[in-house]
């Protein structure tokens, strides 16, 4: 056993590059103080305190893009670097025929993190693999439990070869099925075919829109592992890491990382006071033990992570794959761009008020797919840029208490949060917080959440949370599990302006006990809300409602669709009716009457009611049916026509329509109409269909004009449809 230096610049198996003359081996220490080319597989270290291999300042250890072998490195002790270590260069990769494989933490005697590789202020990381043309796609049509031939479809295809490591994503509730396999021939347009059947369950792998199916691929040319690896538990992975310190940086693309990462020593790692920069394209994370990637507090430098994809075999219940958490002396940027998770616990976990997280995907974690996820548009430190945090989707997880597609538990203050979907969790698709935690001052927009099994399954917020905050283009679709008793969209002292919310097909189930105080369809507490839409609830429960009112409400065009006559109801607060209180344009879907079409539209006083006993009251003001819209080019007319009916007392539950004979309007615009303008009005009697004509001005400009159906009335109904 020796420590032995380099001598001159050459390859490692040149006994003439070390000084005494001697290759260095297992059992021995190396240091490198020249420029040193790998040509061989080599295992080196004392299995001491003493590193395996030291790079000193401004030298390189280089496996070069024309090496002649497939080789491997192998540390008995830690790595450390001043230098720069780099496998292929960014200019010239690790060509697609040659593998290379970096093994950390070998021991005699094997422990989690005992030995890693460190790289101190100034030194570099490179890591260039061999680019692939697709390393994603979609399923394109639903695997079955055991598929003819071992086969799948994918959406694309892909070039993948035989040997290629492939992993998929489950969708549906549960966190346990998603799945890799190795591919047993290159693939065949968009076949792929696999070693062995998925596994043999009633979970789902579909392939339709909107839920289908994530399919990533997870091998590479570089592979990053430890000594003991294996894909069978946490417990028998003696998994270790890679800190990047100080000014250091890490370039890495088309690198995989396996088995890599603990709580407390992640895959890749920058720990406080970090200055320098990091990344990371397309590298696949496959069963790390703890955390993946993390960043430091206090830190300054920055990461770039775009195109990453991970998978874990067994479920971590400790941390999550990334972890990022910014304090109020940090001002690096950070920045994680089309990363595919599959498996895990939290999956996403940036509370950085300076990153950017968009167009992301987490699919199968236990509890979360992205917690804490921050996008702010200013902040209350002033060092912060504005953070980002959209388009990204969380789904099918599964197993732990609480979760949710995405969940805060930490204050959230002038967030700007858009284009995020979640669906099919075993909890909420949003999950905001508790307690005395608040998120105040922020807009949540163009979001969708469906296919949940827990109570608040859609967009869940109590306890005086959600402050002086927004929300609209969403929709929601909560639980069908009975017993779960869900409230699809729970909320206080928010606002909803224009584009509405939606929440479609929620159920309360009967025979099963309310579980208080989540029994309604939909709650609002001290809300302003503005073009909701309630889709086929359907009714189990007596005790429950679909819009439970706090101390003020106001609702405004407020559609209910298709649920059974006797149904539809708004149930008044405790205590006494406040004066404060307004609804307008209650208005329902009708499959039973209709012209041609179905559905109709169902408009008028009936529709809205307190309680269940109350009577009918007059609505003071005219109501508007939604309208139809064209486009119109300047100098051209619009005819729209539309059929109308009038209740009459002989249909199911009705009454004789007694307003005012609805009308044919078209609304103010701006292509030159500036009022509101009657085109028809109608003339038949209850209990008959006319169809309203009229055609509009000339319109000044290009624009859009739209017409809608006016009426009144404190008894009956008016059923609108076949627009054109």
């Amino acid at each position: 056993m020796a420590a032995i230096t380099s001598n001159v610049n050459g390859v490692w198996s040149n006994t003439s590059v070390w000084v005494g003359g001697v290759v260095p081996v297992e059992g021995d220490t190396c240091t490198i103080n020249h420029n040193v080319e790998i040509d061989q597989s080599i295992t080196v270290g004392a299995d001491s305190a003493v590193s395996a291999i030291t790079i000193n300042t401004g030298k390189t250890l280089l496996v070069p893009n024309t090496v002649a072998g497939n080789y491997s490195l192998t540390c008995k002790g830690n790595f450390t670097c001043n230098g720069t270590f780099s496998v292929g260069t960014v200019a010239g990769p690790l060509p697609a025929n040659r593998t290379f494989t970096w093994i950390l933490n070998y021991s005699a005697t094997m422990a989690e993190q005992k030995y890693n590789a460190l790289f101190l202020t100034g030194s570099s990381l490179i890591l260039q693999g061999a680019a692939r043309t697709y390393d994603r796609c979609y399923l394109a049509a639903d695997i079955a439990p055991t598929p003819a031939g071992n086969t799948v479809t994918t959406d694309i295809s892909t070039g993948w070869v035989t040997g290629d490591e492939v992993a998929f994503a489950a969708t549906y509730k549960d966190a346990a099925n998603r799945f890799k396999r190795t591919l047993t021939a290159d693939a065949s347009g968009t076949t792929l075919t696999l070693a062995s059947n998925p596994p043999t369950t009633t979970y789902g792998y579909s392939g339709t829109s909107p839920s289908a199916g994530e399919v990533i691929l997870l091998s590479r040319n570089i592979i990053v592992k430890p000594y003991n690896q294996t894909d069978a538990s946490a417990a028998a992975n003696f998994a270790c890491g890679i800190r990047v310190s100080g000014t250091a940086t890490a370039n890495i693309d088309w690198t995989q990382f396996r088995g890599m990462g603990f709580s407390t020593f992640p895959a890749l790692a920058t720990p406080t006071s970090f200055a320098g920069t990091i990344a990371l394209d397309h590298v696949a994370i496959v069963n790390t033990d703890g955390i993946a990637l993390q960043d430091g507090a206090a830190t300054t430098g920055t990461w770039t992570v775009t195109d990453l994809v991970g998978y874990q075999d067994y479920l971590n219940t400790t941390s999550a794959i990334i972890s990022f958490l910014s304090t109020a002396t940090s001002t690096g940027w950070h920045t994680f761009l089309r990363c595919w998770l599959i498996g895990g616990y939290d999956l996403f976990s940036v509370s950085s008020q300076s990153a950017s997280v968009t167009y992301c995907r987490a699919a199968n974690y236990y509890t979360t797919g992205f917690l804490n996820g921050l996008g702010y548009r200013r902040s209350l430190f002033t060092n912060y840029p504005d953070g980002e945090f959209h388009h990204n989707t969380a789904h099918s997880g599964g197993g732990g208490t609480g979760i949710g597609g995405f969940r805060w538990t930490a204050a959230l203050s002038w967030g700007y949060l858009h284009d995020l979907e979640s669906y099919y969790n075993d909890g909420s698709g949003f999950a905001l917080p508790v307690g005395t935690i608040v998120i105040t001052n922020t807009t949540l927009e163009a979001c969708s959440s469906w296919g949940h099994a827990y109570a608040g399954g859609s967009c869940y917020a109590l306890d005086g949370l959600h402050r002086r905050s927004y929300l609209w283009g969403c929709s929601a679709d909560s639980s069908t599990t009975a017993g779960h008793q869900p409230t699809a969209m729970v909320s206080m002292q928010s606002t909803y302006p224009n584009a509405p919310w939606c929440v479609v097909n929620p159920i309360l189930s009967s025979g099963v006990a309310p579980k208080a105080p989540l029994t309604e369809f939909v709650r609002h507490y001290n809300s302003s809300v503005t073009g909701g839409i309630l889709v086929n609830p359907t009714w189990g429960n007596t005790t429950g409602s679909e819009v439970r009112t706090g101390e003020i409400l106001h609702l405004d065009d407020y559609r209910h669709r298709g649920n059974a006559s006797g149904d539809h109801r708004f149930m008044k607060s405790r205590g006494a009716a406040d004066p404060q209180r307004s609804a307008t344009n209650v208005q329902q879907y009708d499959n039973v009457i209709f012209y041609t079409s179905r559905p109709a539209l169902r408009c008028g006083a009936p529709g809205f009611q307190w309680d269940d006993s109350a009577t009918l009251n007059s609505l003071d003001i005219r109501q508007r049916a939604s309208g139809f819209k064209k486009g119109v080019p300047a100098g051209n007319t619009a005819t729209f026509s539309v059929w109308v009916r009038k209740s009459i007392s002989t249909d199911a539950g009705g009454d004789n329509y007694n307003g005012n004979q609805p009308r044919l309007i078209v609304l103010a615009n701006d292509c030159g109409i500036k009022d509101d303008t009657v085109l028809d009005t109608m003339t038949a009697a209850v209990g008959n269909w006319e169809q309203l004509t009229g055609t509009t001005a000339a319109a000044t400009t290009n624009g859009v004009m739209e017409v809608a159906v006016d009426y009144d009335g404190t008894t009956g109904w008016i059923n609108v449809g076949d627009w054109s």
